[in-house]
């Protein structure tokens, strides 16, 4: 077990209780509601920066390169994006969509070893400390990516 599991863990089972009482946010005053609805955005945020940052690890594990050492093949599966949408059990073009944007935001590690910055550094902070989320993240990258192709 890594060392993050054993928290994982617990925050699952913590908000597994949160979810269960979802039915009492009627009880709510509108103030409340309020700050519960944005406590729980932020929440999702923190966790959309951990949801790209694992699709592009297990990418990078199931790079063609590779070959039969491949996670993704050793997983009985053809692609990254195949692995990632089993596992998670989200649609393949989401975990496409979420490796793309993980290479975008991810340190690149060489099959020789060399250490490369992500391409959007700064959007990688901020989707990892939960201050934009994944769409935002996508419409950035998208938007920037033709100036980076072009500076290259």
């Amino acid at each position: 077990m890594d060392i993050n599991a054993d928290a994982l863990e617990a925050v699952t089972t913590h908000l597994a209780s949160i979810t269960a009482a979802a039915g009492a946010l009627i009880s709510l005053c509108d103030t409340d509601a309020l700050a519960h609805a944005t406590r729980i955005e932020a929440l999702g945020r923190l966790v959309d920066g951990l949801r790209i940052a694992a699709a592009a690890d297990l990418a990078d594990r199931s790079r063609t390169e590779f070959g039969s050492g491949s996670l993704a093949t050793r997983q009985g599966q053809r692609t990254a994006a195949g692995l990632i949408a089993f596992v998670t059990r989200v649609s393949e073009a989401e975990a496409k969509r979420r490796i793309t944007l993980g290479r975008s935001t991810s340190v690149h590690v060489t099959i020789s070893g060399e250490t490369r910055p992500a391409d959007f550094g700064i959007v990688a902070a901020a989707l990892t400390c939960g201050s934009i989320g994944i769409d935002a993240a996508r419409v950035i990258t998208a938007f920037l990516r033709p100036g980076l192709l072009t500076a290259e």
